[in-house]
């Protein structure tokens, strides 16, 4: 009765160690293999909320220019540096509850988010 114990305790020990070595494995697997940036809304379905990110997920740091447009009229402009596996909050005005549109660029790549 006691060896099952043993023996019991010992494939669950070694099934959890698996797990734990696989799951950090996968990890570093994807963290080496991160080349991207990416947009998004803090409150996609908040009209008056008007803040978004910009997540940097590139290999080395990065200068960021984002344009806010409302009505085809650029009402902000600006570049900012991102430093890699950062993220940067962009706090923008309040636009009267019309729709906006954000287009980020990275020299290489552009993004657009949008809110109506």
């Amino acid at each position: 009765m006691k060896s099952q114990y043993i023996i019991i305790l010992t494939v669950i020990i070694t099934l959890v160690a698996s797990m734990l070595f696989l799951a950090q494995i996968e990890q570093n697997q994807r963290n080496k293999n991160q080349d991207f940036w990416s947009i998004y809304f803090i409150t996609p379905l908040t009209q008056t909320d008007n803040r978004f990110v910009i997540d940097n997920k590139t290999q080395s740091d990065t200068t960021f220019h984002y344009e806010i447009i409302q009505n085809n009229s650029i009402k902000e402009s600006k570049d900012i540096e991102i430093k890699k596996d950062k993220r940067k909050l962009i706090n923008t005005k309040n636009y009267n509850n019309q729709s906006i549109k954000i287009i980020v660029t990275n020299g290489k790549n552009k993004k657009e988010i949008e809110k109506k």
